[in-house]
């Protein structure tokens, strides 16, 4: 009963395991034109952000944990 069940989740992982190898890299190149920005102008990489968090998460714990 359950080997048909772990045949279809493991050829499942091993497909797209191969699509993510092999065709993913080829179709960003396809869609993604234009410039891209380096790292360091990144806004959603801002060091900045994740800098003020911890000792915020640290004094509300109650809070962060809800």
């Amino acid at each position: 009963m359950f080997r048909p069940l772990a045949w279809t989740k493991t050829l499942a992982v091993g497909f797209s395991s191969l699509l993510a190898i092999t065709l993913v890299p080829l179709l960003m190149l396809i869609f993604i034109k234009g410039k891209l920005r380096p790292e360091s102008q990144n806004p959603i990489l801002d060091d900045a952000a994740y800098t003020c968090r911890p000792p915020l998460c640290l004094k509300y714990r109650k809070t962060t944990l809800l």
